[in-house]
């Protein structure tokens, strides 16, 4: 079974390696077999950055199984 700590744990680090700007916005196990990450960062246009001086807002979640049950 998975844990919250070690899921928070590995996110963490696969974001730091990732070495952009994302960060890690939640981490966890909903039901002990799942991971359910969330991360975010602002995406900068590059020919229209006048337009979006502040960047889009992205957010990502993704869901992974250990094991089918």
């Amino acid at each position: 079974m998975l844990e919250e700590a070690g899921v928070r744990e590995q996110a963490a680090a696969v974001v730091e390696l990732t070495g952009g700007g994302a960060t890690l916005v939640s981490a966890g196990t909903p039901d002990g077999h799942s991971a359910r990450v969330t991360v975010a960062d602002t995406w900068h246009p590059p020919l229209l950055s006048p337009f979006v001086p502040d960047g889009v807002p992205l957010e990502a979640t993704a869901t992974s199984r250990t094991a089918l049950n």
